[in-house]
């Protein structure tokens, strides 16, 4: 078992890494990813904690204790991806007060992270589209649609549709 000590030492050193990873400009969905892949190699070498959680999440029994090693790369992973959330929360309020520009400056740091999300991805092609900025609109779809395959069936096919829809009308207006 890890004592108190050695789990705050081995937190900062994962706070550490997480902040060196961005200093030296690497997307936050690549460094959140590699936190959730660190994760999960933890909870591997304990089989018994993820039948655990696995038993809670089918509603068959308590929430385990974590293993403090997976933990803390799940804390590290869970702080870069509100990093990005908060992004898109502040953008919408941005957006609300009529500021568009930074609103957009924040969703497209989001799209460069390559964030999981549609979110910032759906304002920007809404925006650029009222812009008439289609061919802007369009690479934002692509964008989306570029992203690993992870549950996005549903938001892949929106994407895919205003994807056809952009590129006709920066045709027919050209760009």
């Amino acid at each position: 078992m890890m004592t108190d000590k050695a789990y705050e030492k081995m937190l900062d050193g994962v706070v550490a890494w997480t902040e060196a990873q961005i200093q030296e400009g690497r997307r936050l969905q690549d460094i959140e990813d590699a936190l959730d892949a660190k994760a999960r190699d933890a909870l591997d070498s304990r089989p018994d904690l993820v039948e655990a959680l696995r038993a809670h999440l089918r509603g068959e029994g308590p929430e385990p204790k974590l293993d403090r090693t997976g933990e803390a790369y799940m804390w590290g992973a869970k702080r870069v991806g509100m990093v990005m959330a908060t992004r898109n929360l502040k953008g919408r309020q941005l957006e609300k007060q009529g500021r568009l520009y930074d609103a957009m400056v924040l969703y497209e740091l989001n799209v460069a992270d390559g964030m999981q999300g549609s979110h910032p991805y759906d304002r920007l092609r809404i925006i650029y589209t009222r812009q008439k900025r289609y061919e802007d609109a369009a690479w934002v779809c692509q964008a989306y649609l570029s992203l690993p395959d992870r549950e996005h069936g549903q938001a892949k096919d929106h994407f895919r549709h205003h994807l056809q829809r952009l590129q006709v009308k920066a045709a027919r207006d050209g760009g």
